[in-house]
């Protein structure tokens, strides 16, 4: 009774010929690839053979000597391959591209768990679990309480609140990420500068074209799938959702581009096509901000902390402000405190005022960090327990703060208002410490649990997640042909199964079309342009 015909529409034929091509051009550059690899080996054989047999004079027969001869047989090759013509460029370009999209390159460094030496190891880690927390937020939402497929509804979303709490509070992972990108955007930015000596030696373009060129091409690439050809995938009494999905992102695939979709229309809301990535929306905005405040800190110590302090209250008195005069209600509570003043919408939650706080936290920690060099920060044994007493009690509090209203027991405007705007930016600073412990030798156990290599794959896979993950709930859900019945050992399997099913799925996207973009940004830029060198100032 569910299975309907769906027919070839208009978008789905440039969707497979744009799939068509990507295949093509994997297998051409995985061939290229393992043929180039070949011929190296064989050169380096014959090479290593010819000096065993007539070694000159002056050529030294140590055999340690043969280990660096694989870097020499290559320029060799690559001289004879290439000789200094007109076209060498062309060619060394199109070798570029091909070897960009070779399986090969891709996995090896998907999968490598070796951490880099200046690398703040713990990140990877809060990258995971933080996108673990997400998924289960959404899986709960679309799978485990969603009222048109989950036949026992008030037990659902009802009976044992503080088994839910944790679950309905899963947004706050955002404010992780938001840290985090804070933090690395301040960070590595900083050591630039110092490294070029100054803001007006960076090449601020690049600056930009790199951000938007990590996260575009792929982004887009998902979009494009779930709106073509994830309809063929399965079938159910809900599917014919997806049908409507095509027409609406062609209509809006310009704000999704240009990264304006958490504000038109305006107000902006969560819904509409690929409804998930208003997040990617702020992180970009914010991205465009955050040379402001890098360059003051850079300048002026003093300067940076007024400005961010400034930034913050400012943020924080517009957020109180839609707060109040909206009526927004407190933590599940759907009954709004007085009547909007101004149009429905998302006014605070996708909105890149409402979210800027817990971004400076990321960034202010990125400079304390720059300023460490590396540096261990030694603090007091019972301090130090102290602080991440108090940081986990904060936390837990925050996350559990909701419960009043999970229980249905209402509370003043006033102090909805007041959890509404400084919870998150709090929960920032909570994961704030959690790296500034961690990165200056004060973490401990956590730390030796959150800079476990196996977090490092998955954490380059985090991005890829993100993109697909509700695809894949939303798949599950929409093609269910009987109810889901929700109990804890059900849905934990099912939160395993999406969470298997996500990541294996934004491994084959990372080495199809995330890695190969990131490959060929280097390509495309001269290393001239890419490479940090010292300023001579």
């Amino acid at each position: 009774m569910c299975a309907r015909e769906y027919h070839i529409r208009p978008g789905d034929v440039p969707a497979i010929f744009i799939c068509v091509v990507l295949v093509a051009v994997i297998i051409a550059g995985t061939v290229y690839d393992a043929l180039k690899r070949r011929k190296q080996r064989q050169t380096l054989e014959m090479n290593t053979s010819e000096q065993a047999t007539c070694t000159p004079e002056n050529q030294s027969t140590n055999a340690d000597d043969a280990v660096i001869s694989p870097s020499n047989a290559e320029l060799n090759i690559e001289s004879r391959e290439m000789p200094k013509k007109c076209g060498s460029k062309c060619k060394e370009f199109v070798q570029g591209c091909l070897l960009s999209f070779s399986l090969c390159v891709n996995i090896c460094k998907m999968m490598g768990t070796v951490h880099g030496k200046s690398s703040i190891t713990c990140l990877n880690g809060i990258r995971v679990l933080s996108m673990f927390w997400i998924i289960l937020f959404h899986s709960y939402l679309f799978v485990g309480q969603y009222y048109p497929t989950v036949g026992n509804f008030r037990y659902a979303t009802e009976i044992d609140q503080g088994r839910t709490v944790v679950l309905w509070k899963g947004d706050l992972a955002v404010e992780a990420f938001l840290v985090l990108s804070g933090l690395l955007v301040s960070y590595l930015t900083l050591n630039q500068l110092h490294r070029r000596g100054g803001p007006r030696h960076l090449n601020w373009l690049l600056f930009y074209f790199h951000r938007y060129w990590r996260l575009t091409p792929v982004y887009i690439f998902v979009m494009m799938l779930y709106a073509t050809l994830v309809i063929y995938v399965s079938d159910g009494p809900l599917w014919w959702q997806w049908y409507y999905v095509q027409a609406e992102c062609a209509a809006t695939i310009w704000e999704h581009i240009l990264y304006l979709n958490n504000f038109i229309p305006f107000p902006g809301d969560v819904g509409g096509c690929f409804g998930w990535s208003w997040y990617l929306a702020v992180d970009m905005q914010l991205y465009w901000m955050s040379p402001i405040f890098i360059i003051v800190f850079y300048k002026s110590r003093n300067g940076g902390i007024c400005l961010t302090a400034l930034t913050t209250c400012f943020c924080i008195a517009l957020s109180a402000y839609f707060a109040t005069v909206q009526g927004m209600p407190f933590g599940v509570d759907r009954v709004k405190y007085r009547y909007p003043k101004h149009e429905e919408g998302a006014w605070l939650y996708t909105k890149p005022w409402y979210r800027l706080p817990n971004y400076l936290v990321g960034i202010v920690l990125g400079y304390i960090l720059f300023k460490l060099n590396g540096k261990k920060v030694q603090i007091n044994k019972y301090l130090n327990i102290f602080i991440w007493c108090c940081a986990f009690a904060v936390a837990l509090s925050i996350v559990y703060g909701v419960l009043t209203s999970v229980a249905g027991i209402r509370i003043s405007q006033g102090a909805a208002v007041l959890y509404i705007t400084i919870h998150r930016l709090v929960f920032s600073v909570c994961v704030g410490w959690v790296v500034f412990a961690c990165a200056t030798g004060n973490g401990g156990p956590v730390n030796t649990i959150l800079s476990w290599r196996i977090w490092l794959p998955l954490a380059r896979m985090n991005y890829c997640a993100y993109l697909v993950h509700l695809v894949v709930i939303f798949i599950y859900t929409f093609s269910m042909k009987s109810l889901y019945y929700y109990s804890d050992l059900g849905f934990t399997l099912d939160f395993i199964g999406i969470l298997v099913v996500t990541y294996s799925v934004s491994f084959v996207i990372a080495i199809a079309v995330e890695l190969p973009m990131l490959e060929l940004e280097k390509v495309i830029i001269p290393a001239k342009y890419r490479k940090v060198q010292p300023s001579k100032n």
